[in-house]
């Protein structure tokens, strides 16, 4: 409702900790992009987690914006007020960057609590659907936890193999990819790899001169 007030419109407010079925095939219906908003703390997080999933296995496309820390959607719109709708928009963030800075305290260095994150977010990507936006998450998860492309490629396939529930398949998006990697990976004395099957792609993506 506060946010409403303030014109943030096309918001709903969940009743709970996690969506139903028929409430995200509801909200599907007028959008496939998600935004979530929740409390900076453990609960916030913990609801964050469990939505996210829900969503990316409906085919949802889902951002996240990493409120300041003790501040929930309520407070943010009232210390804001006409200005809330700019200040989200500079605080959302794709699903991966924003659980990791939720997940990881500022500073930590402690192997444990990176590793159970890296392991989370890709345990989320291996729920997306779109085999392009799932490769895009793929390799910024490598840049933001200083990790190779195939290491993360891989931990995500097999982590995709064990989601229990059937995901529908999607058509991939057609176009080329590969381009941004392939002057870095090409070599004079090795031609480049053409491809029209996406694993194929997928196994060579960052290490071959694959598109």
């Amino acid at each position: 409702m506060s946010l409403h007030k303030v014109g943030v419109e096309h918001v709903i407010g969940g009743s709970g900790t996690a969506f139903t079925d028929d409430q995200i095939k509801l909200l599907l219906r007028f959008t496939d992009s998600i935004v979530m908003v929740y409390d900076a703390d453990a609960a916030g997080v913990k609801a964050s987690l469990k939505n996210c999933e829900l969503l990316l296995k409906a085919g949802a496309k889902v951002k996240c914006i990493r409120l300041p820390k003790g501040t929930d959607p309520d407070e943010f719109a009232k210390a804001n007020g006409e200005a809330t709708q700019e200040k989200l928009k500079e605080l959302t963030e794709p699903f991966p960057k924003a659980l990791k800075r939720m997940m990881i305290p500022h500073g930590c260095k402690d192997e444990t609590v990176i590793a159970d994150c890296l392991n989370t977010i890709c345990s989320l990507v291996a729920c997306v659907q779109d085999a392009a936006l799932r490769l895009e998450y793929i390799k910024s998860i490598a840049v933001d936890f200083k990790s190779k492309i195939g290491i993360i490629d891989d931990k995500v396939r097999g982590l995709r193999a064990k989601v229990k529930e059937a995901l529908p398949q999607t058509k991939t998006q057609s176009g080329i990819f590969g381009i941004d990697a392939l002057k870095e990976n090409i070599e004079s004395d090795r031609p480049g790899i053409l491809t029209s099957v996406m694993q194929e792609f997928l196994d060579g993506y960052g290490e071959e001169p694959i598109v």
